[in-house]
């Protein structure tokens, strides 16, 4: 049989392929996406008003869903192992946790969320997590299409973003 961390191992793997693993994910994906469209509304800048702020229960659960990406990531580490850094999705969901923990640490030392504006932009990537939600759904030919014009688009859409603006 297969040695105790090599059976964990394994199982961690099959959790981690599972499809109730993904949709689960796929949801919290999805909440995040919401929640940055909530976020991003609330602080936009608006005639009378001026720039408003983000509400607490928002930045609460922005927090959940980067606790919930972190442990997706542990688990996903530690299932890979050295071959982790292989898959371009597990480096895009490392460099989200990482921008995501570090907006939380500016947050708690009081550090503005506008105040950094690169990491402002930078949160942005986690929009990229959307298409992987897409990606289950890959019966349908149309859909499949659909992504991948708009990943050929999203490159330049970011940079044109990040450097213009």
């Amino acid at each position: 049989g297969k040695s105790g961390p090599e059976n964990a191992r394994s199982k961690v793997r099959k959790l981690m392929s599972n499809p109730w693993t993904d949709t689960f994910v796929g949801g919290v994906i999805t909440c995040n996406f919401l929640l940055i469209i909530l976020d991003t509304d609330s602080r936009a800048w608006y005639p009378g008003r001026g720039i408003g702020t983000s509400p607490m229960w928002i930045q609460y659960l922005e927090a959940a869903c980067i606790a919930i990406f972190g442990i997706e990531l542990a688990l996903k580490i530690f299932a890979d192992g050295k071959k982790f850094h292989r898959k371009l999705w597990n480096v895009l969901d490392a460099m989200i946790v990482a921008i995501g923990v570090v907006g939380i640490i500016l947050n708690l030392a009081g550090i503005g969320k506008g105040a950094l504006v690169v990491i402002e932009k930078l949160r942005l990537c986690r929009l990229l997590r959307l298409v992987r939600v897409l990606t289950l759904f890959t019966g349908l030919k149309e859909l499949r299409r659909l992504i991948q014009m708009m990943a050929g688009c999203f490159k330049t859409l970011f940079f044109g973003r990040v450097c213009c603006s």
